[in-house]
C-alpha cells in the first residue's frame, strides 16, 4: 500500500505549485528566481533546496503531479490493456487542462527564451508515453515503430501541434481540433 504523504510536505508542495502557476502566469520561466517563488509561496528557500535541486527538477515534478491528477480523474485508464481509447482520452485531458490554463500554457509557449522549459516538457512527457507503449507491447500491442520512435514522433508533433493552436490564440475550436488529433490517431 502506498505511504501516505507527511501533511506538512503536501501542504509544501501545494503552496509551490500555486505559486509556481502564478509566477508562470505573470513571467517568463527563465525570470522566474527560487528567492521569488518562495516568497510567494510563504516557506523557506532551504525548505525548497530540501525537497528540489532547482527551478527545472520542480518543473519536471510538476509534470509528474499532473499526471497523477489525470489519472486520479480516470482511473480506467489504468488498465495494463491500453488502447486508442486511453490515448484519445489523454487528448482530450491536455487540451482541456491548456483551455482551462490558458495563461500558464501562454506563458510556456510565449517565446524562445522558454526553450528550457519546453524541452523538459518534451523530454518528460516522451519518456512516460515511451513507458506506456512498452507495457503496451508487453500485453500484446503491435505499432508501427518502436516505442522510442513512436513516443519522440508523437509527442513532438503534439507539442508542436499544441504551440501552434496556442499562438493562434486557440482560434481552431477545441472540439475540431480534437476531432483532426483523434484521425490521425485512427491511422494507427
Amino acid at each position: 500500500m502506498e505511504k501516505k504523504m507527511d501533511l506538512r510536505v503536501y501542504k509544501t508542495y501545494t503552496a509551490l505549485a500555486t505559486a509556481f502557476i502564478q509566477l508562470l502566469e505573470k513571467k517568463s520561466f527563465d525570470d522566474i528566481t527560487i528567492q521569488e517563488l518562495c516568497e510567494l509561496a510563504t516557506i523557506r528557500r532551504a525548505t525548497f533546496y530540501k525537497h528540489f535541486a532547482d527551478k527545472y527538477e520542480f518543473f519536471v515534478f510538476m509534470i509528474k503531479c499532473l499526471e497523477n491528477q489525470f489519472y486520479e480523474k480516470n482511473p480506467d485508464l489504468l488498465t495494463h490493456q491500453r488502447s486508442k481509447y486511453h490515448y484519445i482520452k489523454l487528448i482530450h485531458y491536455t487540451l482541456d487542462f491548456i483551455s482551462q490554463n490558458e495563461a500558464l500554457v501562454k506563458s510556456i509557449f510565449k517565446n524562445s527564451v522558454s526553450a528550457p522549459l519546453l524541452s523538459l516538457l518534451t523530454q518528460q512527457t516522451t519518456k512516460i508515453l515511451e513507458e506506456n507503449l512498452k507495457e503496451d507491447i508487453k500485453h500484446g500491442a503491435v505499432f508501427p515503430a518502436s516505442p522510442e520512435v513512436l513516443a519522440s514522433f508523437m509527442i513532438g508533433a503534439f507539442i508542436h501541434t499544441i504551440s501552434w493552436w496556442v499562438s493562434t490564440d486557440m482560434q481552431m475550436p477545441k472540439e475540431t481540433l480534437v476531432k483532426q488529433l483523434i484521425g490521425i490517431i485512427d491511422k494507427f
